[in-house]
């Protein structure tokens, strides 16, 4: 790893090149603190958070399109396709 006290855009800070040739461009007062926020940046990106049940969920749940016509089918032929839609994302995402 390397460290460079520069100037970038009219800020001072620390440019770090990691084993891999990565820059990062980091506006600490010292070099310590520098690294540490280095140090914190690479842990996140390692260990990102995990999505919540309700991210989870929006990327299953049928477009709203398809759910429109689903509502409507239903009510024209009197099932549940969307009820049972719904709930088997919920039931695979549960809240908690």
């Amino acid at each position: 790893m390397k460290i460079n006290k520069i100037k970038n855009n009219g800020n001072e800070g620390f440019q770090i090149i990691d084993e891999s040739g990565n820059e990062y461009f980091i506006t600490e007062a010292t070099e310590e603190l520098a690294i540490a926020k280095y140090n914190e940046i690479k842990f996140r990106e390692a260990n990102p958070p995990k999505p919540s049940y309700r991210e989870l969920r929006a990327q299953e749940y049928p477009p709203i399109s398809d759910q429109l016509d689903m509502i409507y089918w239903d009510k024209v032929y009197g099932t549940n396709t969307w009820e049972k839609a719904i709930s088997a994302v919920k039931e695979r995402f549960p809240k908690g």
